[in-house]
């Protein structure tokens, strides 16, 4: 979209990472780009930091199944949990490098890694 005049744009880099597998031989290289949520200024970009944990239906499914089998769970990690989380404020991220467009700019209706409201 148009890059507003009246809101900061919140800048970006690219994260790179060489995965291995078991035997530690080279499997896939992966790519992030993230935020630079420093920059951010509370009362300015952002009221309240929430983390968003899970949906409760993922939830209920899973200490449904736990009490059905009779197990005791110990431990609990949702890896995408993080994929649920939706921003309140208007965040606008300047687009990547190799893709940017004068004037244009990106609005982030769900939060990346890096944002002050992300986990």
């Amino acid at each position: 979209m148009d890059r507003p005049s009246n809101r900061r744009i919140v800048d970006g880099r690219w994260v790179f990472r060489v995965k291995g597998n078991a035997k530690g031989e080279l499997d896939r290289f992966k790519a992030r780009y993230v935020a630079k949520g420093f920059s951010q200024v509370q009362g300015v970009d952002y009221e309240e930091i929430f983390t968003p944990v899970t949906r409760f239906d993922s939830l209920r499914l899973l200490v449904a199944i736990a009490a059905a089998k009779l197990w005791k769970p110990r431990q609990l990690d949702i890896k995408t949990a993080f994929l649920y989380g939706t921003l309140s404020e208007e965040v606008y991220l300047q687009l990547p490098e190799g893709r940017r467009i004068e004037g244009k700019v990106a609005r982030l209706r769900r939060a990346i890694y890096g944002l002050k409201q992300s986990p």
